[in-house]
């Protein structure tokens, strides 16, 4: 927990953003002082372990009468089973769920080999309804979050160009 109550900067707001559900990348970066030349990298602790760091952020989030604002960033993919970890992962995405991604030149992939970037297929109903319902789940899971950042796009040029996207705006 030292460790956790480290990493949280100070706040001159009355708010604080988890972005992400998990935000993996930033704090595998963190832990292993992948940027930092004066400290030896660590060994990276499990996912699990990083799951229970957010919930006690959120808990000290609330305690300290914060606004909690979550998600952002990488939240597309979430509600397919596709989690963004961290940059430059390899990601096995079964066939069936490729389906969701947005279509850029023709195909339907991890847009830079990442869920991070990749955009989903709007103009698809059903697409939109899953994406909904997993967000209502996610909101009842943590009646604590005062502000649910879902954004449409995380990247640039990776609008799906199916012939039903491209005939409506992103939004």
């Amino acid at each position: 927990v030292r460790d956790t109550i480290l990493w949280l900067p100070k706040v001159n707001m009355n708010l604080f953003m988890i972005e992400q559900i998990v935000p993996y990348n930033y704090m595998n970066r963190w832990y292993k002082h992948t940027v930092n030349t004066r400290l030896d990298d660590r060994d990276e602790p499990p996912y699990e372990v990083y799951c229970d760091y957010v919930l006690q952020w959120e808990k000290l989030i609330k305690k300290l009468g914060l606004q909690f604002h979550a998600m952002g960033h990488g939240a597309l993919n979430e509600p397919f089973g596709v989690r963004h970890m961290i940059s430059g992962q390899h990601y096995d995405v079964p066939e069936e769920t490729k389906k969701v991604f947005a279509m850029v030149n023709g195909k339907r992939d991890l847009f830079h080999s990442s869920p991070f970037f990749t955009h989903v297929c709007m103009s698809q109903d059903w697409i939109r309804k899953h994406i909904v319902n997993w967000l209502a789940d996610y909101l009842e899971q943590k009646p604590y979050i005062d502000f649910l950042h879902f954004w449409l796009a995380d990247y640039v040029n990776n609008q799906c160009e199916c012939e039903d996207c491209v005939k409506k705006t992103p939004s």
